[in-house]
């Protein structure tokens, strides 16, 4: 119902009972009907409603629209408030688009070697902060470490998110 959007509609005077009854016999689907003291109140599709002129005369019954629900109004009330929507839909854009990058670089069990020496290594192997993260390899970055350093026994890089996280172990 959500989907197509639904209206809360309430008649306060005229023959409802005949309106009900025009409704379910052109295939209007009302529902969540509520009968009070003085007004009926009802939920139909919004497509509907546009169909019910046809009744008014007939039964001298005018629903009077008291809520709007769905959908078709949301992107209604969107596109007439349309700078707030363009900044959220801008706002989701920059953080895609940031999120394809490598920000933040982490190195942890380093004690021989200094984490200058070892960032000056994995910078010549061209990974900065600020690469794509596409172009981003952790494979040949854990061998070339190894390789490059005798003493490492261990190297694990790990992507975890727009962060690269090097960890060593020194044998």
């Amino acid at each position: 119902n959500w989907l197509r959007g639904y209206l809360l509609c309430c008649v306060e005077s005229g023959h409802w009972e005949r309106f009900m009854n025009l409704c379910r016999h052109h295939r209007i689907r009302l529902w969540d009907v509520e009968i009070h003291k003085n007004h009926v109140s009802f939920r139909m599709f919004s497509e509907d409603y546009k169909t019910l002129h046809m009744f008014v005369g007939k039964t001298h019954v005018a629903p009077q629209i008291v809520e709007k629900r769905g959908l078709p109004f949301v992107c209604e009330r969107a596109l007439r408030n349309w700078t707030f929507t363009f900044g959220l839909v801008l706002f989701f854009v920059v953080l895609r688009v940031l999120s394809l990058f490598v920000w933040q670089i982490n190195y942890y069990g380093q004690r021989e070697y200094t984490k200058e020496t070892i960032s000056k290594e994995v910078t010549e192997l061209g990974v900065y902060p600020g690469m794509l993260r596409s172009k981003l390899n952790c494979d040949s970055i854990e061998r070339s470490l190894r390789e490059s350093y005798d003493n490492m026994s261990w190297v694990s890089a790990e992507e975890t998110g727009c962060v690269l996280t090097i960890k060593i172990k020194e044998g």
